[in-house]
């Protein structure tokens, strides 16, 4: 028996629903502290373990973009993280084990950590100086979303990541992509 499917453009559009559902219950002053973080710190180091760690290199680029030393945890040619650096852990339950170790040896270091989760009550976002929450699913709850897993976290997250750097590059947007295109890599 096969189960009755939504078209393409449905389904689309029912995943497409449920992450602006989702973006528009983040908490603004905490992506206002993120944005305040990000510019205060000296180098910004990126930690996110599987698709999350994917979405995290993704920003961590944006952020070199933008003009920022930016690094991902676990590079060869990633330095020491110190005082005065800012650490963005992602992971959608917050317990990720490797995520939630590095995180303890930044907060070990005086770093700043801000941790990017949809469980505020994790063991990541206790270590964290602040945290955004996003209101998904994650891997350790029951299915709230018609998609698997964390696949709505990772979404919200890239949405709420490319949402920042917009916001960085608004106002004259030819400027600023001017500004960004001169840091994007030439040896492609």
């Amino acid at each position: 028996m096969v189960e009755e499917r939504l078209p393409f453009l449905d389904e689309a559009a029912e995943i497409v629903a449920e992450q602006v559902e989702a973006i528009a219950r983040i908490d603004e002053t905490s992506v206002d502290a993120l944005l305040t973080a990000i510019d205060g710190a000296n180098r910004v180091f990126v930690l996110g373990e599987g698709r999350s760690g994917l979405v995290g290199r993704m920003f961590a680029m944006r952020l070199m973009h933008l003009g920022h030393q930016a690094f991902v945890v676990g590079e060869t040619t990633t330095p020491s993280i110190t005082n005065g650096d800012l650490l963005i852990a992602i992971s959608g339950s917050g317990e990720t084990g490797s995520v939630v170790l590095l995180a303890e040896g930044a907060s070990k270091a005086a770093v700043t950590i801000a941790a990017v989760t949809a469980n505020a009550e994790s063991r990541l976002a206790h270590l964290a100086d602040f945290t955004i929450v996003l209101p998904t699913q994650h891997k350790l709850e029951g299915a709230s979303s018609r998609q698997y897993g964390g696949s709505l976290f990772e979404q919200t997250t890239l949405l709420l990541f490319e949402t920042m750097v917009s916001m960085r590059t608004a106002g004259d947007a030819s400027a600023g992509f001017a500004s960004l295109a001169k840091r994007h890599a030439n040896l492609e």
